[in-house]
């Protein structure tokens, strides 16, 4: 929600707003990867092939929101 305000404030090209939302998504996913260790059944942080598989998560996630967020202004 907060994604699709800011962008609607925004004059960006569609390219720039992917850009951004795909950056917000991975940062979210970095910052949000050490709360893994709140659970017994994760990896530990160190495991970057744990980390690779996160981050490709949210790098996915970003993707499919800046393509839906960006397709939406357009209309």
């Amino acid at each position: 929600m907060a994604l699709t305000l800011f962008l609607q404030q925004k004059a960006w090209s569609r390219k720039r707003s992917m850009s951004f939302v795909i950056l917000v998504c991975l940062a979210v996913g970095l910052l949000l990867f050490p709360t893994t260790a709140l659970s017994v059944r994760t990896p530990a942080l160190s495991d970057l092939a744990a980390l690779a598989f996160w981050l490709t998560g949210h790098l996915a996630y970003g993707l499919a929101l800046g393509w839906m967020l960006t397709r939406a202004r357009r209309g």
